[in-house]
This record gives C-alpha cells, sequence and structure tokens, in this order.
C-alpha cells in the first residue's frame, strides 16, 4: 500500500508540472473562456462574455480557433469540452480554485 501512496504522489506531481506548463502557454482570455466551459457555460453572448472577460464576440471565435488548434478543446454541434479529463480536473479543482483564494 505504501509504494501505491509513492507511486500516487509521484504522478501527481508529474502531472502539475504538466499542467502548468500547459497552463502557461495559454492566454488569460483563454483560460477565462476554459473556466467558463468547465462551470457549464455554452452560450457566449454579451452576458457571458462580459462575465469571463472575452473581450468580443470576434474574440471568443478566435479563442475558440487558438484552443482548437493547441488540442485543448473540442467543438461539436452540441457543445464544447476540454479534451484532456484529466487536465479540466486539474484546472478545476487546483487552478481555477488557487486564484480565488
Amino acid at each position: 500500500m505504501h509504494q501505491n501512496n509513492l507511486i500516487w504522489k509521484h504522478s501527481r506531481l508529474f502531472s502539475e508540472k504538466l499542467f502548468v506548463g500547459m497552463a502557461e502557454k495559454l492566454t488569460a482570455t483563454q483560460l477565462y473562456f476554459l473556466q467558463a466551459i468547465i462551470e457549464g457555460e455554452t452560450v457566449f453572448g454579451q452576458a457571458n462574455i462580459e462575465k469571463y472577460s472575452l473581450g468580443t464576440s470576434a474574440n471568443v471565435i478566435r479563442i475558440k480557433d487558438a484552443l482548437v488548434s493547441k488540442d485543448v478543446i473540442n467543438i461539436t454541434s452540441k457543445n464544447i469540452e476540454i479534451q484532456d479529463p484529466i487536465f479540466k480536473l486539474w484546472l478545476k479543482e487546483d487552478y481555477f480554485k488557487s486564484l480565488n483564494h
């Protein structure tokens, strides 16, 4: 059991470094957009653009295009999702929580 805990801690540290590196390559507005997605937003009208400081509707299009080209999100006709569920969890549970405290 002790060895499993050690492996878990090591893999968590590795993931943390990987995800920090991924987040550092994103712009502030791209991160705000990901936060909106994590919080369940699917429509980016003026209210959500202002709520998440995304700039303009044209900028939202650029943000989506950039995140797709970086393989961070997938866009289907029904939704927008973060490709890596572990990255999504890390953003939600670690990254965004640390910014709010």
